[in-house]
């Protein structure tokens, strides 16, 4: 397989030496610096509207793999598939393909993608669902959000690096590319201990709300899963 012509790549044999590679991919819609990732900053409305798939998910197994004839490392990431919030899928399991890795003693390690651990659980949004794409979630680490339970046994939502994920506001738009934005415009985070991140009910309610055209809702973490009373405008921006 050939990797789309601008992700920074470290290729690693451990524990030993490092040698970066650079290549243009593309879908960052820009040419990247040397070694830099560039990712389009979505609005939360954009990562619903872009997905094709949107789901709630538990990932089973990763491994790790390369192609004969290529130097590349793949991780192939198993879900299995909790609930469905956009598009269909057959089956109750999803296989998506990563860059990057560890295969024995080679590494292959992208600028800025974070790939699904084992027992993660979380909410995927799925650009690329054919297994041919460098990262198949929409806006890398924006389309990918982690669910943990808090003290009470509810469930709750987080970045990969697990911060506090507190409030989601209406449509935001994008004016240029940026460098792998963590999470989609318009969603909060927070890394305070004293933090809370909205449900997972609510994330859901949020998502929902998006596919059925309703207007944009402002959620935090002090919102209860039913319908909220208080409705925000999309916000007029740069075109995205």
């Amino acid at each position: 397989m050939n990797i789309p012509p601008g992700i920074g790549v470290c290729e690693q044999f451990l524990p030993t030496r490092a040698v970066w590679v650079g290549m243009l991919i593309a879908t960052c819609l820009v040419a990247a610096p040397a070694f830099a990732t560039v990712v389009r900053p979505y609005s939360f409305d954009g990562l619903v509207q872009r997905a094709a798939l949107i789901i709630e998910g538990r990932v089973t197994k990763a491994e790790a793999r390369q192609e004969a004839g290529s130097r590349y490392i793949w991780t192939d990431v198993t879900f299995e598939i909790l609930d469905t919030m956009k598009g269909a899928w057959p089956g109750h399991e999803i296989r998506l393909s990563f860059l990057g890795g560890q295969l024995g003693d080679r590494a292959l390690q992208v600028t800025d993608m974070q790939i699904p651990e084992v027992g993660e659980t979380g909410v995927y949004f799925i650009a690329n669902t054919d297994g041919r794409h460098t990262q198949p979630l929409v806006g890398w680490q924006q389309g990918h959000m982690v669910i943990k339970k808090d003290f009470n046994g509810d469930p709750r939502v987080f970045t990969p690096d697990r911060q506090s994920i507190t409030g989601i506001d209406g449509k935001w738009d994008a004016a240029a590319p940026s460098l792998a934005p963590a999470t989609a415009l318009g969603v909060h985070t927070s890394s305070s201990r004293a933090a809370t991140a909205i449900s997972l009910a609510n994330l859901k309610l949020a998502i929902r709300e998006r596919l059925s055209s309703k207007s944009p809702q402002s959620l935090n973490h002090h919102q209860s899963a039913s319908p909220p009373t208080q409705t925000v405008p999309f916000e007029q921006g740069a075109r995205s």
